[in-house]
């Protein structure tokens, strides 16, 4: 779903469209991948933690 805008694959018509370019979408993606996986450890070391 996001790799188009990631790999910036219709850049020429995104940009028509919106007039911005396709750049901040991989810094973004990176950004909440992470948060995604820091939640997740996170949430699994209080679960692990909670259970001993």
């Amino acid at each position: 779903m996001f790799l188009p805008g990631i790999i910036r694959q219709g850049q020429k018509t995104y940009l028509a469209a919106t007039g911005q370019t396709q750049e901040p979408f991989l810094v973004r993606w990176l950004l909440l991948t992470a948060l995604f996986f820091a939640t997740s450890a996170i949430t699994y070391g209080i679960r692990t933690a909670r259970h001993r």
